[in-house]
């Protein structure tokens, strides 16, 4: 620019708008401004615009939680481990930021994260006959002596043989009379009622299956009422099972005639240790199974096996059982 008969030139980067109270007007010179590369506002999620730097014109100054060109890049500060939560917090990726949250078991605020004692506090599922255990984050149930379960349920017994799995493929089967066993449902009340002589002997067995050597209904699509009868003979053993308890308790149905022909025996250590009959409801036999047991306080740490006989083909020559338990004492 032309001064007092001279040119004189002075070089700057950015536009007299951009820094209007940096620049002082000398009425010698006239200001032509550069090419503002960010008048078009290029930067994004409040980056701040500088002019020049780069080949571009200019260059974005990121804010936290946003990368690149022109900060349009979300930082995933959990996948890159750059965030601040607490080792026992859960680290979730948001635009431009993160979220801290606590894990199960402990309280805060995602970045501060305390362990929650749920025995201390009784904030916890234990049984009332089980003992609760603080764990990191979380805690355990076990029951106590005298109880079986998961902790969270715990009973006297527990449940060795309960014909639930319809399945006999590991037990010892000879003649017939056990073929079409486990038995499905209440069978003798659906014969009953197609009797029609108005007998009311319901199994009372427990869950969906068990044994009645009387009865012919292997499987629920099978149907009701059917029967195989008293003539069919035979036995099943069980698999042995270690005898850690003071009681086993059973249901016993049916044949309480001769216990030398039906009957429930256990074998322990290739003995005879224990047989048993079904009991009379009055004067006759019934269908109906009830509970027995035996004390076997004595056969601590021994294998044992269930043996169920039938060896009758006469009037009440079958067997009906279910559930046999371990008990530390009588439910």
């Amino acid at each position: 620019m032309l001064a007092r008969g001279k040119y004189s030139c002075e070089l700057n980067n950015s536009t007299h708008g951009e820094h209007e109270r940096d620049l002082v007007p000398d009425q010698d010179h006239f200001y032509r401004g550069t090419k503002n590369a960010c008048s078009n506002s290029p930067c994004q999620n409040n980056g701040t615009c500088q002019s020049g730097f780069t080949k571009k014109g200019y260059r974005c100054l990121c804010p936290d939680g946003w990368t690149g060109g022109t900060c349009n890049m979300d930082i995933d500060e959990c996948d890159e481990k750059s965030h601040k939560c607490s080792k026992n917090a859960t680290c979730t990726n948001k635009k431009g930021s993160y979220k801290c949250r606590c894990k199960h078991g402990f309280h805060g605020d995602g970045y501060n994260c305390t362990d929650i004692d749920e025995c201390q506090k009784q904030n916890n599922k234990c049984s009332k006959n089980a003992t609760c255990t603080k764990t990191d984050g979380s805690y355990r149930c076990n029951c106590n002596t005298g109880f079986f379960g998961d902790g969270f349920k715990c009973t006297v017994c527990y449940t060795i043989f309960d014909f639930e799995d319809h399945d006999l493929s590991n037990w010892t089967l000879s003649g017939t009379a056990f073929n079409n066993q486990p038995t499905y449902g209440d069978n003798p009340s659906e014969r009953f009622k197609k009797e029609g002589k108005g007998r009311n002997e319901p199994s009372k067995h427990r869950g969906d299956w068990w044994i009645g050597t009387f009865e012919n209904r292997p499987n629920s699509s099978h149907p009701a009422g059917e029967i195989q009868g008293d003539r069919p003979k035979g036995s099943m053993t069980s698999p042995g099972f270690l005898i850690d308890t003071n009681f086993l308790t059973f249901l016993i149905g049916a044949g309480c005639k001769n216990v030398r022909k039906v009957r429930a025996e256990l074998i322990v250590d290739g003995k005879v240790i224990f047989e048993t009959k079904a009991e009379k409801g009055s004067k006759d036999c019934i269908e109906t199974m009830f509970e027995k047991s035996w004390n076997v306080s004595g056969f601590t740490g021994s294998r044992a096996q269930l043996r169920l006989i039938d060896h009758s083909s006469g009037g009440w020559g079958h067997i009906n059982f279910d559930h046999l338990q371990a008990c530390h004492k009588l439910p």
